[in-house]
């Protein structure tokens, strides 16, 4: 699931992303990042939350982004899913 909202008098936008596993996110990736990489021509990162704990590879893209201070990721503790 993505969904993007913007406050146009701001100019900002949330993306908000969730999948179901890494898989998911490396699969979206693959599809998207040629429209990723036009859109951020125009766009700046400022803040990016990781939750949970995605595999090596999924880590390995975020690693400049949580080396440079402007992504987090907090691991889970609790929750469960409705199916």
């Amino acid at each position: 699931m993505v969904q993007t909202f913007i406050d146009e008098e701001q100019l900002t936008a949330i993306s908000y992303q969730l999948y179901r596993d890494s898989e998911a996110i490396l699969e979206h990736w693959r599809h998207a990042d040629p429209y990723i990489a036009e859109v951020m021509r125009y766009c700046t990162v400022v803040a990016f939350e990781i939750y949970g704990e995605p595999n090596p590879a999924v880590m390995e893209r975020m690693n400049p982004m949580l080396q440079a201070g402007r992504a987090t990721q907090m691991v889970r503790l609790a929750g469960f899913v409705r199916q």
